[in-house]
């Protein structure tokens, strides 16, 4: 299951807050991507999130906790064993591309109270007894 494979990575040394590879296309590289393209290129490029010079978006470099707080109790909870760093934001794209939901500067505790409707109950009674703010 998905906990032994963590496990066995982070016990051969894998940084448990490690971000990973932000959203680094530009917009002109959505084009393939979405039919409607042309329609929502304007709302793209006008997101209040910061873009690097050369127009791609700074989003993601979340930590495997953002992943792991809207699906699994338990891999939540070998995170925050782990040394999972609840304080850590990330801006984090959900959706597709033409929903354009972008969370901004959220911590776990943030992502899992605004990604679902209904977030996990347990999971985040977990993440606040450790000490996690939005």
């Amino acid at each position: 299951d998905d906990r032994e494979a963590a496990k066995w990575l982070l016990n051969r040394g894998t940084d448990v807050n490690a971000p990973c590879r932000p959203d680094g296309r530009s917009y002109e590289d959505m084009r393939g991507d979405h039919p409607d393209y042309e329609v929502h290129r304007e709302t793209w490029r006008n997101t209040p999130f910061e873009a690097s010079e050369d127009g791609r978006q700074n989003i993601g470099k979340q930590t495997p906790v953002f992943h792991a707080v809207n699906h699994s109790y338990a891999m939540t909870k070998l995170l925050i064993d782990r040394g999972a760093d609840l304080s850590y934001r990330a801006s984090i794209r959900t959706g597709d591309w033409a929903s354009n939901t972008l969370l901004d500067q959220v911590t776990p505790l943030g992502y899992a109270l605004k990604f679902n409707a209904t977030p996990i109950d347990d999971i985040v009674s977990l993440l606040k007894e450790h000490g996690a703010t939005e």
